[in-house]
């Protein structure tokens, strides 16, 4: 197959593993290893679930339309992994 067949197909395979279930079988699988092993998680799949619930234009926080975050958008693991950091801190004092 030509390389540019290949890439004509990625949007609709990368819509597929988003909205299909793939993503949100392995983000559960992380967390039941997580739950398991008493690891932390942050949980960027959920907060992005958040959002999309919450009525944000999710897609719109994706720079290329596909699969890679904004600056913005790196916000929010960066957040996530901040709080993570702050309530291990809270746990240890």
């Amino acid at each position: 197959v030509a390389l540019e067949h290949r890439a004509a197909e990625l949007p609709r395979l990368f819509a597929e593993i988003q909205n299909g279930g793939t993503l949100a079988a392995y983000a559960e699988a992380v967390r039941q290893v997580a739950a398991e092993t008493g690891v932390p998680v942050a949980d960027v799949y959920a907060e992005w679930a958040r959002l999309l619930a919450d009525g944000v234009d999710t897609d719109g926080m994706l720079a290329n339309g596909l699969n890679h975050p904004t600056a913005d958008a790196h916000a929010i693991p960066a957040q996530l992994l901040l709080q993570l950091v702050a309530e291990s801190q809270s746990a240890q004092s």
